[in-house]
């Protein structure tokens, strides 16, 4: 919970820096992850996640919980967190303590920070009380 809240800090502090700022709408791009320094090229697409028979999505407050999984075993857990603008996730990104033993991997693909999170986060649930733990987000289904 104390990481979902830090994640949810950096988000509100993002849109505090940025204010309303240039309402110029920006040509999409697409994205290409550098594995050096964890930062993706400019990108404004939305990122196209929904649930189907391998991830179960939820959104709530413009971050994405994606649960993977496999029979009735969860097999990883990532959260996409969406700062609007690539250059935003960029200064996100900088400022996240990537050290917490609880993030397997953290990178930014286009407008979002993308946390992979370790198995200690998810070891408890099952795909069977994945919607009832999380019944308070809306399920992104297509």
């Amino acid at each position: 919970m104390k990481k979902i809240f830090a994640i949810l800090l950096i988000f509100v502090m993002s849109f505090i820096l940025v204010g309303c700022g240039n309402k110029n709408v920006e040509p999409k791009t697409s994205s290409h992850y550098d594995s050096d320094n964890g930062l993706t090229t400019n990108s404004s697409e939305e990122i196209e996640l929904y649930s189907d028979d391998t991830k179960v999505v939820f959104l709530f407050n413009k971050i994405r919980y994606v649960f993977y999984y496999s029979g009735d075993e969860i097999t990883a857990y990532h959260t996409y967190v969406d700062y609007g603008d690539n250059a935003t996730a960029k200064m996100a990104y900088s400022v996240i303590d990537r050290e917490d033993e609880t993030i397997k991997n953290c990178y930014v693909d286009g407008r979002y920070v993308v946390f992979e999170w370790g198995e200690s986060e998810y070891e408890d649930l099952t795909y069977s009380n994945l919607r009832t733990a999380y019944s308070y987000m809306e399920e992104l289904k297509k």
